[in-house]
């Protein structure tokens, strides 16, 4: 490693710049699973769906919360703690910065990502972060789920 090198490695450090990339290998590693799974979102059981969706989207949980935090549905057990978390950490923000649409944050090496969607928080736990086309998909998909159940 020369010079260059060096300064490469202190400027990403410096920058905190992300120079990791997917392989091409891994990249076709995850086309080929999605294309082969099935995932079944016509369920009015909305515990069933939030399961499905989790697998499909590859995140570890889903939390739907009203806008004052508390639980409406969630993938794991601690969604009381998650629910008051993500929707006052997204009202804090959305105070400092109005126009906010969503909150990312990494923690841990996992992200937390926060979407206010049809007067609902939803948050959503993963190892890498989705697009927002994907959070506003996984929100779609449940304010379906919600609507049938109250039906």
């Amino acid at each position: 490693m020369g010079i260059s090198g060096a300064l490469r490695r202190f400027a990403e450090v410096v920058l905190d710049i992300d120079s990791t990339e997917l392989s091409i290998e891994q990249c076709r590693a995850l086309e080929e699973f999605s294309a082969k799974m099935k995932f079944d979102t016509d369920t009015s059981d909305l515990k069933k769906l939030m399961g499905v969706l989790k697998r499909k989207h590859l995140v570890d949980s889903i939390c739907v919360a009203k806008l004052n935090g508390s639980a409406i549905a969630s993938t794991n057990g601690s969604s009381g703690t998650e629910c008051i978390l993500g929707t006052s950490m997204f009202k804090y923000i959305n105070s400092e910065l109005p126009k906010s649409e969503s909150v990312f944050v990494k923690v841990d090496g996992n992200w937390l990502m926060i979407m206010p969607y049809d007067a609902k928080m939803y948050i959503v736990r993963a190892p890498s972060n989705l697009s927002t086309i994907e959070l506003k998909a996984i929100a779609k998909e449940l304010e379906r789920a919600l609507k049938r159940k109250k039906s």
